[in-house]
């Protein structure tokens, strides 16, 4: 629990730290820029396959326009569009539907822009048209790289950037268009491509602070289940013996009689009480005292082992058994380990008047839960047992049958 409470701290200190960093970092701590990176690719990867699907279905539907605006020399454009470009586009959109990571997402998405804007730029150094009417194409790979997907935005950067250069150096070196033309759409291009920064930089950003803010509330709800949980354990544990107390007793019996009067499954109740010890306390101490308690609890929970078998602290000295399923003579069997497992502690007790060690004696009382037997019936079957082994001289078993109404 401690080493739990420290890792939490620790995060949630590095979680505080980085809402701190500058406005302008796009990066996180290794340890944390993993998280975010796994949190991204949870939250994006069914948005950007079906993105990608989205795209390409655009990418082949604008053959369309190809063939009314240029529908003299379609067919080379569509050797391109298709020929060209479609290939590499759908085996790189296999791909993305196949990624397991978010970098493998980001990376194969990029690639995909940049193979669908080299399409458009060759079918530009193509055409003979002085107006480039094409290079609105350029602007919407950009809008899709910086709006509709979700690319991170160092992706988005390389993808804006590389696709100016790459309609610079055709337009300026190769087509040498009009004049006006290529001002007036380079600078377009330029200033499309700063705003588009402008919005993919503020959109990481939003979902940084976003991942940072969920991880809080969510390591503050863990301390709040922890803690909670930590609550209820002390609520049900007595602190002394760390073993159930009588309230969780009371639940775990309630269920556990309705549950085998369903199944027709007998249930055993041993009584058990550490023989003089208000002697011992007032000889030696409670300090002492509460060192026996804790050395009988852990005998006893020794012995019973099975998994629905319960080990309470009743109250005081006394402590309580339930078994499910056994029968009455295991039971009783069950009960003369525990009283030898005890007394085998050789813990001295010097004012008894049975032992020189702590002994403990035990009632048993075993039954079949039915409609005309309450759970109190067999406790207090279990409890009159036990006074009947302290009256024939303690340190010793006895059983006694439930009687029924």
């Amino acid at each position: 629990m401690k080493n739990k409470e420290k890792d939490n701290s620790k995060e949630k200190e590095l979680l505080e730290k980085e809402l701190k960093k500058s406005f302008f970092n796009l990066k996180f701590s290794k340890e944390i820029e993993g998280k975010f990176r796994e949190y991204l690719y949870s939250q994006m990867k069914d948005f950007m396959q079906f993105s990608i699907l989205l795209g390409i279905a655009i990418y082949f539907l604008f053959g369309l326009l190809d063939y009314v605006v240029y529908h003299d020399v379609y067919k080379t454009l569509f050797f391109y569009r298709y020929i060209i470009g479609g290939p590499p586009l759908i085996l790189v959109s296999y791909l993305i539907m196949k990624s397991k990571t978010e970098k493998q997402i980001q990376i194969l998405f990029t690639v995909s822009l940049i193979i669908a804007g080299l399409v458009i730029v060759a079918m530009m150094a193509f055409l003979n048209d002085p107006t480039q009417r094409y290079y609105a194409g350029l602007t919407i790979v950009m809008l899709y790289a910086y709006i509709a997907v979700g690319l991170r935005f160092r992706y988005t950067l390389f993808i804006g950037w590389s696709l100016i250069v790459i309609y610079f150096v055709l337009a300026f070196f190769v087509k040498r268009p009009d004049e006006s033309f290529f001002i007036s759409n380079f600078f377009s291009l330029i200033f499309f491509n700063l705003i588009g920064m402008i919005s993919s930089f503020w959109y990481e950003k939003s979902q940084r602070k976003m991942f940072i803010l969920s991880s809080l509330v969510e390591l503050e709800r863990k301390e709040l289940r922890e803690a909670n949980k930590k609550l209820k354990e002390l609520s049900i544990t007595d602190h002394l013996t760390k073993l159930p107390n009588r309230r969780y007793f009371r639940e775990f019996f309630s269920r556990e009689w309705k549950i085998a009067a369903r199944n027709e499954s007998s249930v055993s109740a041993i009584m058990i009480d550490i023989d003089f010890f208000k002697r011992y306390n007032d000889a030696l101490g409670h300090q002492r005292g509460d060192m026996v308690l804790r050395k009988v609890a852990n005998a006893l929970k020794s012995i019973t082992r099975r998994g629905g078998d319960l080990v309470a602290r009743y109250g005081g000295e006394e402590f309580i058994v339930i078994l499910i399923g056994i029968s009455s003579k295991a039971a009783l069997k069950l009960a003369e380990k525990m009283r030898k497992s005890v007394e085998d502690l050789k813990i001295i007790h010097p004012d008894s008047s049975i032992s020189k060690y702590i002994t403990i004696s035990l009632g048993v009382s075993t039954i079949v839960p039915a409609n005309d037997i309450d759970c109190d019936d067999l406790v207090k079957a279990a409890d009159e047992a036990l006074y009947e082994a302290k009256r024939k001289g303690r340190n010793r078993v006895e059983k006694k049958e439930v009687k029924k109404a």
